[in-house]
């Protein structure tokens, strides 16, 4: 289950990298947007290395989801909110039931 979590996190981060990409090649967010979601993105990436980027980048890709759904439409889609929220909480629970307590001695 550990490395089911892992890979559900590694899939998250390269699926919020190619639509930081795709969104900054076409002109739909600024380039603000697209260092802030490429660095929360880097910050999942590097969750094997500290739980603390766990936490880093998954708080911050719920904060770019805000941002990007002001800058793509001018407000934020409650729907598309509360579903990143519950998403973050399941993959939150199993970071920590399987992966952050595994890794302790």
């Amino acid at each position: 289950m550990r490395l089911m979590t892992q890979i559900l996190i590694y899939l998250y981060a390269s699926s919020m990298l190619i639509g930081a990409v795709t969104g900054g090649v076409t002109g739909e967010i600024s380039l603000l947007l697209v260092i802030l979601n490429l660095g929360c993105v880097l910050l999942l990436f590097l969750t094997h290395f500290s739980r603390w980027f766990f936490g880093g980048g998954m708080l911050g890709l719920l904060i770019c989801a805000v941002l990007n759904g002001l800058a793509l439409n001018s407000q934020i889609t409650l729907t598309h909110f509360i579903s990143r929220l519950l998403f973050t909480f399941v993959v939150s629970a199993l970071y920590v039931r399987f992966v952050d307590y595994a890794s302790q001695p």
